[in-house]
């Protein structure tokens, strides 16, 4: 058979073309979202790969248990978790104990019992106190707020959910429709942090461009192309929420149950100069959500809606008190160059190095992606790993498959 013409050597610049070429494939692959699912489980992965932190000392929860709930059967209306009498109680020890906010992160849309007026009182008047309600829509008739609880102490507690059902986002603020049940204008833990905050002489600002400014912070929020997400509905005041993760995403806060605060088996101490969020974490309740740690569909791979509450507060916190970062991405210009880049590189090294080492080199340059990824995440920013990592299997494969010898060996002419 007729020998085929000899295939041109690979050459600079076709290699510099070719990364070219690979790239403008990737990014417009991913602008149209067809990378965004793996490149959201790449962001988990990486989120759990962080090293742990030290738990939020400024924070601590009062969880309502199946077992507490147990204990107020003959107090609760049907369908509730916190009886008046259990939160009359329980405020007053939280008061005396000197708790600098409160957090009441249980729905509560009637009015209390006329046996427990002096609840009601309690509910209006306590200034240090934030009770939650849910936002009505077309497809939500949202949840009112207590009857008793003013206008400016309240905070929703809506949540933002990625397709895959996984909270990544962190809604600060929106404005909520005239005929909403809900008229709060802020979060549950944006309320709590800027209270905590404006005791020590920390103020809400708003910069030119109307982002939340807290110190020196200001919480750039995020746009329809953020990261790896693309056409994102970027309703609101969105940021990433940055977890903080201690032994598991819901040991980074010390946590008592209603029970032991009521049975006085808590030293007040403990909530002194704390925000103390109270909430349900009974699994009947079904007040649970998948985060980036949760392994599974089960209840108990999920985090509960009062841990999620503080670990938004925490984020707040410790990005304006102790400098921990916020989530952000690049410009989509620099994405790109570091997709480029990285395609480059990891071309011209496998041109210039032989045939046997370049599935060692692949495999190296991979790994140094990894690294740099994790290691920017824990910085806070939020690069791309998984066109990176495509663009380098690629040109990797097209260069071994290109300079791979000829079958057909050359013969000498005498």
């Amino acid at each position: 058979p007729p020998i085929p013409p000899p295939i041109p050597p690979l050459t600079f610049v076709k290699v510099l073309v070719s990364s070219l070429v690979i790239t403008c494939f990737l990014v417009v692959i991913q602008q149209l979202s067809l990378l965004q699912g793996l490149e959201l489980k790449a962001f988990d992965h990486l989120m759990n790969r962080r090293p742990a932190e030290f738990p939020d000392s400024r924070l601590i929860v009062v969880e309502v248990t199946e077992k507490d709930i147990e204990a107020q059967q003959s107090d609760l209306r049907l369908g509730t978790s916190l009886s008046d009498r259990s939160l009359k109680q329980l405020l007053e020890i939280l008061n005396s104990s000197q708790a600098k906010v409160i957090g009441l992160d249980i729905h509560r849309d009637f009015s209390v019992a006329p046996d427990y007026q002096d609840l009601g009182t309690l509910l209006q008047e306590s200034e240090n106190l934030v009770a939650v309600c849910k936002a009505s829509n077309e497809d939500d008739p949202g949840i009112s707020p207590p009857p008793e609880v003013p206008k400016h102490n309240l905070g929703f507690s809506d949540v933002v959910a990625d397709r895959d059902g996984v909270i990544r986002r962190h809604l600060l603020a929106f404005n909520p429709d005239p005929t909403s049940v809900c008229s709060a204008s802020y979060a549950l833990s944006t309320q709590l942090a800027m209270r905590y905050l404006v005791a020590q002489d920390i103020f809400p600002t708003y910069t030119d461009q109307e982002y939340l400014q807290l110190g020196d912070v200001v919480f750039t929020p995020l746009t329809k192309h953020t990261g790896s997400y693309h056409n994102l509905d970027d309703w609101g005041h969105q940021i990433m929420l940055n977890y903080r993760f201690h032994k598991s995403p819901e040991d980074f806060v010390h946590q008592v149950t209603l029970s032991e605060v009521l049975n006085g088996k808590i030293n007040p101490d403990a909530f002194k100069g704390r925000i103390v969020l109270i909430g349900v974490t009974a699994p009947s309740r079904e007040d649970y959500f998948f985060t980036p740690y949760s392994k599974g569909n089960d209840i108990e791979d999920q985090t509960p809606g009062v841990i999620l509450h503080a670990h938004m507060v925490s984020q707040i916190l410790s990005a304006v008190l102790d400098q921990r970062p916020l989530i952000q991405d690049w410009p989509a210009w620099a994405e790109v160059v570091w997709i480029w880049g990285w395609c480059l590189t990891v071309g011209l090294v496998c041109w210039r190095c032989k045939s046997s080492i370049r599935l060692g080199v692949l495999l190296l340059a991979l790994s140094i992606l990894y690294g740099s990824c994790l290691g920017l995440l824990k910085q806070g920013y939020w690069v791309p790993l998984v066109p990176s990592a495509l663009a380098v299997v690629v040109i990797g494969g097209f260069i071994v498959l290109y300079d791979k010898p000829s079958p057909y060996p050359l013969k000498l002419v005498k």
